[in-house]
């Protein structure tokens, strides 16, 4: 799913709980959260970010970066075996899918998943 502004933002709100030295207003944070979305729409799907935000809160000493968040992004994605070729990110713009569609799209990912991790697909299902 593409990255929207209201999940950065929120995200970045929860950062800055974390990391109250920050020392961020409010105010700041709304325009943080623009220019971070700014920065990283391009880069990455909203599934990638927040997998890039787990790395980073792990590792953050101080608020993060946009280029702490895309070197956490990338590192996610030399890391998990078959990336490249999982059905969602071949292009993850925003789509309207029927339920067919949706559902077909979603066991797509499953098979991809279940390959990349070496287990059946009728393992993940039971």
């Amino acid at each position: 799913m593409k990255l929207d502004a209201n999940h950065v933002a929120k995200t970045l709100i929860a950062m800055a709980i974390r990391f109250p030295s920050a020392g961020y207003t409010p105010d700041q944070l709304r325009l943080l959260s623009r220019e971070y979305h700014e920065d990283l729409v391009d880069e990455m799907c909203k599934e990638d970010f927040d997998a890039a935000i787990r790395i980073v809160r792990k590792r953050a000493k101080f608020f993060p970066t946009v280029a702490e968040i895309i070197e956490a992004c990338q590192e996610v994605k030399r890391s998990t075996p078959g990336y490249a070729s999982m059905p969602y990110y071949k292009e993850y713009d925003v789509q309207e899918y029927t339920e067919e569609e949706w559902e077909r799209s979603n066991k797509e990912r499953l098979k991809a998943l279940a390959r990349s991790v070496g287990t059946k697909i009728e393992e993940v299902e039971n």
